[in-house]
């Protein structure tokens, strides 16, 4: 069973930072590893942008579609049974 954790992002941090507290709280809640996130276009070419604060690779897959809102992203991963 595939389980997803949506979040919706805070406008006021970087999109890596809620990327990082979206993954944070799949990990928390799930007990398993993240893997891949799913955005709208435009957030997947913002999380393309290292910062200061979370520069070099990301550690999920990161997957768009266009019916996604601008404002959600849903990660999925591993789960511990």
């Amino acid at each position: 069973m595939t389980t997803y954790v949506g979040w919706q992002v805070d406008r006021k941090k970087a999109p890596r930072a809620n990327l990082a507290d979206a993954i944070a709280c799949f990990e928390e809640k799930t007990g398993g590893r993240a893997t891949e996130v799913l955005v709208s276009p435009q957030m997947a070419h913002e999380l393309a942008t290292p910062t200061r604060q979370h520069p070099g690779e990301l550690s999920v897959t990161v997957k768009h579609e266009s019916f996604m809102a601008t404002g959600h992203l849903y990660v999925t991963g591993e789960v511990s049974a």
